[in-house]
């Protein structure tokens, strides 16, 4: 559920942190009618940046309507516009990545350069990036930020009360209509087993969180 780049806490991340969204796994989740679970699951901690939002926008024009669920009547996610010397930024690491194709087509891979950016404005790394392009989740400059998937945010939802192999077949329907699968949970029995423990193991973890007198203390502060 992290990639080389992510070193961080993942359950905190994922149940309370901020978290910077490339598009593809809103996408995928807004065609299978989830757009509004993943806006309340991440309420008041989900960011994209303006490149993603352009992104989701043309999409939704061109092939994609379900796209639109994801940014209106509001945006899943707060919309963040990064300065021109970020953009600068943006630009050195898309040609970094992709070479003369950069100069072909600027608009390849712009959405996750333009994450990582956002990521790297908080120099101490607590802002998890969910993305599922190995360039960004590659880039030396991801060492440090806790990475999240697909499995992760089906994860949350099965921690929000989703029932778990619901939230396990939610993940397999994504992987089904296009979307690459996360190492180790291929969507097969092995992977939904695992997933079955993670689940468990993590509701136990945040169960022990609460009950901790220090998380009591705070509650009733």
């Amino acid at each position: 559920m992290s990639g080389p780049g992510g070193k961080g806490d993942i359950l905190t991340a994922l149940t309370a942190g901020r978290v910077v969204f490339d598009a593809t796994v809103p996408l995928y989740l807004s065609e299978l009618g989830q757009s509004a679970t993943l806006a309340g699951a991440f309420r008041d901690r989900a960011l994209i940046p303006g490149g993603v939002f352009r992104e989701l926008d043309g999409l939704s024009h061109h092939g994609f309507p379900a796209a639109e669920t994801l940014l209106r009547p509001r945006p899943f996610a707060r919309v963040v516009e990064l300065s021109g010397d970020e953009l600068e930024d943006v630009i050195k690491r898309q040609r970094r990545w992709n070479g003369e194709r950069a100069y072909e087509d600027p608009t390849e891979d712009r959405g996750e350069a333009e994450c990582l950016q956002l990521c790297m404005r908080d120099v101490e790394r607590t802002i998890a990036l969910c993305a599922h392009d190995h360039k960004v989740r590659n880039d030396p400059d991801s060492r440090g930020i806790t990475m999240l998937d697909a499995v992760s945010v089906c994860l949350l939802f099965a921690l929000r009360g989703t029932a778990a192999d619901a939230a396990w077949r939610l993940y397999t329907d994504l992987v089904r209509r296009g979307m690459n699968e996360v190492r180790h949970f291929p969507p097969d029995r092995r992977g939904e087993h695992l997933f079955a423990q993670v689940v468990d193991a993590s509701r136990r973890r945040l169960d022990l969180v609460r009950s901790s007198p220090m998380t009591r203390k705070g509650a009733t502060a």
